[in-house]
């Protein structure tokens, strides 16, 4: 079912953008599009799928890795940090990979359900 949702995305403390779109949420996926990147979570066992024209970047508990499309190349990357917290409509996730300097927080709300025809 479609769902209007509402994205904020920080470096650190820094607003970095803020997204309102919809979103596509069934059997606990949740997956939208920006302007770049297609962004797909898991909400049962956490894993966070940002895909764009160059890359794959899949985060898990366990692991990260990114997937260079053009070299057809994977790379397991540490993660510095990571935080993921679901509150009833609310998605919170913090990531730093090894290679960033600050991390990355993303507020996620999930809205009203779009009644289509």
């Amino acid at each position: 079912m479609n769902r209007n949702i509402y994205i904020k995305t920080y470096e650190e403390d820094n607003l970095l953008f803020s997204l309102e779109t919809i979103g596509n949420f069934e059997d606990n996926i949740l997956s939208y599009a920006t302007d770049n990147d297609t962004i797909k979570i898991n909400l049962d066992k956490f894993s966070f799928t940002k895909t764009n024209l160059d890359s794959i970047l899949k985060i898990t508990p366990d692991n990260c890795t990114l997937t260079i499309k053009s070299l057809k190349q994977s790379l397991d990357i540490p993660l510095k940090a990571l935080d993921y917290q679901i509150q009833e409509d609310n998605i919170y996730l913090k990531y730093q990979l090894i290679s960033q300097e600050l991390p990355l927080k993303i507020f996620i709300t999930i809205g009203s359900e779009i009644n289509e025809l």
